[in-house]
């Protein structure tokens, strides 16, 4: 990006030259920047377009061929800003999209966190703490009111410095931690208490089927046994009468 102008081409020129392209279809508006910016190569433009160019170049102030470049932006601002204004009011006017023209810096930096450590060196750096970290653990919040605007933060009696800090280069979050109030410290022990009572009431539940899947289990073997020595006394009967009918010494029935 080199000046303002060309990184915002400018809605309202865009717009007239859309509609001008019904007359002449060489006119586009990349064209139409250039020839107000006097950049590089200019293509041929229609008398619409032209105009349009000569009407845009007066209200920056522009004399001649003279270019917009970094020296007529620092000492033009006011007709620059000017311009972007007409711009805006027009792109306002038709409810259509707008831009921005403050500075926007084009890397995404993201927050990086500094810890209590950093913190107290940072504090004690800017002379906002003389003594350790230690000590500056224990008491935080005059250094840290000292070093920072916090606003209204300060004046909640229920909100502790919870030692971290995060940061893009420009903008500043102070994480707190909120202390509880009585009420909510009350029904937080309550909350455990039945979660504890529900967890012993599982493990009862859990242990009660524990119970009667072994008595099942128990009954089941027993019943097992019982029937193996059944078979087993049946077995050992027909045995002894198999023995006893094949006996010769025996006397035969009368």
């Amino acid at each position: 990006m080199r000046t303002w102008l060309r990184a915002e081409p400018g809605a309202e020129v865009v717009a007239e030259v859309v509609r001008a392209r019904a007359h002449n279809l060489r006119d586009k508006p990349f064209h139409v920047v250039k020839a107000i910016d006097s950049w590089a190569v200019r293509e041929a433009l229609s008398p619409f377009a032209e105009g349009l160019v000569t009407l845009e170049r007066r209200e920056l102030g522009l004399v001649g061929d003279a270019a917009i470049d970094t020296a007529f932006l620092t000492s033009n601002v006011a007709s620059v800003l000017a311009t972007y204004r007409r711009w805006l009011t027009y792109l306002e006017a038709r409810e259509a999209k707008g831009f921005s023209i403050s500075p926007i810096w084009s890397v995404r930096s993201h927050f990086i966190n500094l810890d209590f450590r950093a913190t107290y060196a940072l504090l004690k750096a800017e002379g906002h703490f003389a003594g350790n970290e230690a000590a500056c653990r224990a008491e935080p919040m005059p250094a840290i009111e000292a070093a920072f605007n916090l606003g209204k933060l300060t004046a909640r009696s229920d909100l502790v410095f919870s030692g971290l800090l995060e940061t893009d280069g420009v903008a500043l979050c102070v994480h707190f931690r909120r202390n509880k109030t009585a009420a909510e410290v009350a029904a937080d022990e309550q909350r455990e208490q039945g979660r504890a009572k529900s967890k012993l009431e599982a493990a009862d539940r859990k242990a009660a089927r524990a119970r009667r899947l072994l008595g099942a289990l128990a009954l089941r073997a027993d019943k097992k046994a019982r029937r193996a020595e059944a078979a087993a006394a049946r077995r050992d009967a027909q045995e002894r009468g198999d023995d006893d009918s094949d006996d010769p010494e025996d006397p035969p029935q009368q």
